[in-house]
């Protein structure tokens, strides 16, 4: 079923992209999949994502790297977010797609209270075996932690379908001044994409894996009418350095003048 209206304000809705069936929303500008996702289809996608694609078999590498006490590479994105939050007075912390528990882990070595949430079954399991505490289910599992000093979405918020619940459930479940820190995709990284290009690729996760498509303009929209007060908005400013690609070179030339587009924007908001 299609969408009629802006999934997440109910704002009016124009055709953007046919080829990906994207459309955007003329009020909080929020660009997304035109289809609905019904949550059994969704749970099917990522067990199949986490257990049977071959790009996804890292998480069992970290797994097992967590079960023998190791932490494995947060990456720069999370520590970037990170970093700020533990020097924000957070102590109880729920993650919502936890994963194998990288995050989880670190966090527990860092005395705090971390709980959490992972839509795949096997992931989550993974995460209880390495000790890492993981509820399997969905962002509405939200609704059982209460009091909430953080909630973390790293690379998730593109992918859940019912939005405006998910934020609502986010605001909800924090306490005042509580912290919603995340990582999402950055739309605007098409613009790295000569034009050619642009025709058959977004440069990021076609749907119906990412079904979402953020700008920080959207994003402050969004935060706006949730609730939210930005405290940190940032796009990744350089490329991954990924040396043996002829792409890095030009792509660090690009940033150095002015012209390349951070595939990756972090975020920092405050329940008010």
């Amino acid at each position: 079923m299609k969408y009629t209206k802006c999934k997440f304000c109910f704002g009016r809705i124009i055709p953007f992209n046919s080829k990906f069936e994207l459309v955007k929303c003329n009020s909080c500008r929020l660009i997304f999949y035109e289809y609905m996702m019904e949550s059994s289809d969704v749970k099917k996608l990522y067990h199949k994502l986490y257990n049977e694609q071959v790009d996804y078999a890292h998480f069992k590498i970290q797994a097992l790297q967590l079960k023998n006490g190791k932490q494995p590479r947060l990456g720069f994105d999370k520590k970037a977010i990170l970093r700020r939050l533990l020097k924000m007075n957070v102590s109880k912390i729920v993650e919502i797609g936890a994963g194998v528990g990288i995050v989880g882990f670190y966090l527990n070595h860092e005395n705090k209270h971390y709980s959490g949430i992972e839509l795949d079954s096997v992931a989550a399991k993974l995460a209880n075996d390495a000790g890492v505490p993981v509820v399997n289910g969905s962002f509405e599992e939200l609704r059982k932690f209460q009091n909430v000093d953080a909630v973390l979405a790293f690379e998730v918020l593109e992918h859940i379908d019912k939005l405006q619940l998910c934020l609502q459930n986010v605001h909800e479940s924090l306490v005042l001044g509580g912290l919603l820190g995340f990582t999402v995709p950055n739309f605007n990284r098409i613009y790295n994409l000569t034009q050619v290009k642009r025709l058959t690729s977004l440069g990021q996760v076609a749907p119906p894996v990412h079904i979402n498509f953020f700008t920080v303009d959207s994003l402050k929209r969004i935060l706006a009418l949730m609730g939210f007060e930005v405290q940190f908005l940032k796009v990744r400013s350089f490329p991954s350095l990924q040396w043996k690609r002829k792409a890095t070179y030009k792509k660090l030339w690009n940033a150095i003048n002015g012209k390349f587009y951070g595939s990756t924007i972090y975020c920092i908001a405050k329940k008010v």
